[in-house]
């Protein structure tokens, strides 16, 4: 903001009343000098009457003598002079009011009653019929005309003037002067003594003098300066509810200033002054001393300036600077700006939505209602939002700062924003949403009731959240903190920087600990529920080591952007859950011996869950991810990923992409969903799904599950007592070793039960299937089939289609059923050939063909 001008006039004021009665004086002078022949001298009693070239002059003869003079028209029209009473006679009685252009009236040194009343320009037709009135030394009472610019000075004595209508100058001089300039621009000097200035309409410019002055501006623009003394200065008349511009300077001395109605300007200058700004938008200067000003209704700008002071902004919104000092402003009603500037300041915003500074010094802040701003800036400042939702910074200083001092049993407490800023602060939020910054310095905030956000930001701190589920938040570099959640849920915020941070997190008497290279973060009493690390940008590495004992804690751990390592190495974290997301770039990620959830984010992850039963998720990029131990849930995500159950029964997700998946040991399960996967149950009764795309499936040992899906797959039963389905697409199947149940499924697929007495059902395509080694029962299923029983007992069954039956070794058993079938066998290789033949015995139902892979005994 600019600053307040306030104009000194008391120069102007004194320039034009002497250049005034200087230039009237000296033009009357030179009329009379000019033309003596003309004067006519004639004395009644003490005062004698002169005219000459339109010049009227009346003095008193004997100064020390009381006179009265009048002077106004007779019954004829005529100019009459009246001393003392009585008419003079000899001015000429034919003298016409036309013929005078200035009228001269000198008192002498007695009381002297001067009255110009009777005077008007109407009857003089001059409208710039000059009147000059001197009362000389005694206690006058001058009357000047009733509408023509007077020019009347009292001289010395306590003396009474009334100026009229016109535009009048109008000099009290030395004593207690009771002046009343009339309506009209007039200009008016009190002189030395205590006068009473009154004035009416009109511009007014008023200068007390010296003296303790009571002054009435009136109705107008006027311009006052109280001068020298102890001053009461209205700038409309008292009581009244004039509108003017006022321009008000109180000047020296201790003054009460009351601008009135209108946009006033007031400066009260040095002393110790009492200033009301009354109605209006006013301009309020204290100037020196202790002030009391008051902005009254109004958008008012308030100024202390020196000394200290105090300042009511009012009804609307006002500006209040307390400037040097040790001044208490008052904003109450309206959106007020306060600025305590230089000093140990009181600053209470009031109502409705205010600014506050403090500025230098030790302030005393209090925001009010509705939504405040407050700013401690400079020095040891206590700050209070009250009622609404407040934003404070504390500034510089070791600050006492409180969101809320609100009735506990109100709703009407705020959500408030506070910021201690340097040095020792103590915040609290109280009740509301609050967010909680300490600044630099070593801090003690406390978020109160409700859920607050709090930081310490520099230096060592201590944040406690209190009541409700709040966010402590530290950041790497910012300082070793103690941070206590207090009730309900509880997070604690770690932010990592953009640069390499190293991170590590512990446990120290059963508390976990949070640490960079530098500073560490203490949580009391393991007292919140949720702990989030967010590491930031660069190739950061985080270390869990281990947690056992401190208790039920939700540990987020999140990579965000760079080649982040995030390593819990196998730790005992007790009843602590991981949860970690590498986030954007190529990751590398170590679980915890518990159960863990890790999601490796864009990128080349690789991911090793350790001990526990895990859930990891590569998500996209081409990703390595390993159970290990434990039974795992282990999803690959966008991209062609590399899946590890490791120990224990394992579910395995390819996802998108060309995926390898093996189960390792244990009961596994694999889906290769979407892309060209390969799937490898490895060990243990494992269950495979190809899913869409051209897979490959092996089970591994183990008595394992093989669905092909879609396309054309390759299943492998291997080891184990397998069951394979073929599905859609052309596919191959072997079963391996084993009594294997296989079915190719819709297709022309390519059998082979391998070793084992297996069980092989085509179902519909034109499928080749062969026994393998082993007592087999093979049936073709619809379409043109090829079956070979290979070695051992075999029964062959060619279903519907044309058929092609070769028992291939062995005491076989050929029907070919439906369509025109065709045999090779020896008559050591069949017992019976037969188109219909179905054993008694035959232990699976063909009508439902899915039984084939799960068959109806």
């Amino acid at each position: 903001m600019g600053s307040m001008i306030f104009n000194s006039w008391l120069e102007t004021v004194r320039q034009r009343i002497s250049r005034t009665v200087l230039s009237r004086r000296r033009r009357r002078s030179q009329q009379v000098a000019g033309n003596p022949e003309k004067l006519e001298d004639r004395t009644l009693l003490s005062v004698s009457a002169l005219f000459s070239n339109g010049v009227l002059r009346v003095s008193s003869v004997d100064d020390n003598d009381p006179d009265s003079i009048e002077i106004g028209t007779d019954t004829a029209g005529n100019v009459q002079v009246i001393a003392n009473g009585s008419p003079i006679s000899g001015l000429d009685p034919s003298l016409s009011p036309s013929d005078i252009e200035t009228i001269d009236v000198q008192g002498g040194d007695g009381s002297n009653v001067i009255d110009l009343s009777g005077v008007s320009t109407t009857d003089y037709d001059n409208p710039l019929l000059e009147i000059v009135v001197d009362g000389g030394n005694g206690h006058d009472t001058i009357l000047g005309s009733a509408d023509a610019d007077d020019t009347l000075d009292g001289g010395h004595g306590n003396d009474h003037i009334v100026g009229g209508t016109g535009d009048n100058a109008i000099q009290g001089n030395h004593g207690h002067d009771t002046i009343d300039g009339g309506n009209g621009n007039d200009i008016i000097e009190g002189g030395d003594g205590d006068d009473v200035v009154r004035n009416g309409d009109g511009d007014d410019d008023i200068d007390g003098g010296d003296g303790n002055d009571l002054i009435e501006g009136g109705d107008g623009d006027d311009t006052i300066d109280g001068g020298h003394g102890n001053d009461e200065i209205y700038g409309d008349a008292i009581g009244a509810a004039d509108i003017g511009n006022d321009d008000i300077s109180g000047n020296h001395g201790h003054d009460t200033i009351h601008g009135g109605g209108g946009q006033d300007t007031v400066n009260g200058n040095a002393g110790n002054d009492n200033i009301s700004g009354d109605s209006g938008s006013d301009s309020l200067l204290g100037g020196g001393g202790k002030d009391t000003i008051d902005g009254g209704s109004g958008a008012d700008t308030l100024l202390g300036n020196s000394g200290d002071d105090d300042l009511q902004g009012g009804s609307e919104g006002d500006f209040l600077d307390g400037s040097d000092g040790d001044d208490v402003l008052a904003g109450q009603d309206g959106p007020d700006r306060l600025t305590g500037s230089s000093g140990n300041d009181i600053l209470d915003g009031g109502d409705a939505n205010d600014t506050i500074f403090g500025g230098g010094g030790n302030d005393q802040m209090i925001g009010g209602r509705q939504d405040d701003i407050l700013k401690g800036q400079d020095g040891d400042d206590s700050i209070e939002g009250s009622y609404g939702d407040d934003t404070i910074h504390g500034g510089s200083g070791d600050d006492v700062i409180d969101g809320d001092d609100a009735d506990p049993f109100s709703l009407a407490a705020g959500n408030d924003y506070l910021n201690g800023g340097g040095h020792d602060d103590t915040i609290s939020g109280g009740v509301g949403t609050d967010t909680l910054y300490g600044g630099g310095g070593r801090d003690l905030i406390s978020g109160g009731a409700d859920s607050d956000e709090l930081r310490g930001q520099g230096g060592i701190d201590t944040l406690q959240g209190d009541g409700g589920n709040d966010t402590l938040i530290w950041g790497v570099g910012e300082g070793s903190d103690k941070l206590n959640g207090g009730d309900a849920d509880d997070t604690v915020l770690v932010e990592g920087g953009s640069t390499k941070d190293e991170i590590t997190v512990s446990q120290a008497d059963d508390d976990m600990k949070i640490s960079d290279e530098t500073h560490l973060v203490h949580l009391v009493d393991s007292s919140v529920e949720r702990v989030e690390i967010n590491a930031g940008s660069g190739n950061d590495r985080v270390v869990v080591t281990g947690l056992g004992t401190v208790g039920g804690i939700e540990l987020n751990i999140n990579g965000e952007s760079g080649k982040d390592t995030i390593h819990a190495g196998d730790s005992d974290i007790g009843a602590v859950q991981l949860i970690v997301d590498g986030g954007i770039g190529d990751d590398t990620i170590v679980g915890s011996a518990m159960d863990d959830l890790i999601t490796g984010g864009d990128g080349n992850d690789s991911i090793a869950g350790r001990s526990g039963d895990d859930t990891l998720d590569g998500a996209d990029g081409g990703d390595i991810v390993r159970g290990e131990s434990g039974d795992d849930s282990v999803i690959g995500g966008e991209g062609s990923d590399t899946l590890r159950g490791g120990h224990g029964d394992d579910e395995l997700f390819g996802g998108q992409g060309n995926d390898d998946l093996a189960g390792d040991s244990g009961d596994d399960s694999l889906d290769g969903a979407n892309g060209n996967d390969r799937l490898n149950g490895s060990k243990g009764d494992d269950r495979l799904e190809a899913g869409n795309g051209i897979d490959s499936l092996f089970g591994g040992a183990g008595d394992d599950q093989l669905s092909g899906g879609a396309e054309d797959d390759v299943l492998n039963g291997n080891d184990g007592d397998d069951s394979l389905l073929g599905g859609e697409g052309d596919d191959q199947l072997d079963g391996g070793d084993g009594d294997d149940v296989l079915n190719g499924d819709d297709g022309h697929d390519t059998i082979s039960g391998g070793l084992g007495d297996d069980s092989i059902a085509g179902e519909d395509g034109h499928d080749k299937i062969n026994g393998g080694m082993g007592h087999d029962i093979v049936s073709g299923g619809n379409g043109n089939d090829t079956l070979l029983g290979g070695g051992g007992q075999d029964l062959l069954l060619g279903d519907g289609g044309n058929d092609y039956l070769n028992g291939n070794g062995g005491t076989d058993t050929l029907a070919g059923n439906d369509g025109n079938d065709g045999y090779a066998a020896s008559e050591q290789q069949a017992s019976e050939i037969d188109d219909d033949y179905l054993p008694p015995d035959y232990p699976f139902d063909f009508e439902d063909r899915d039984n084939l892979i799960d068959p109806v005994i």
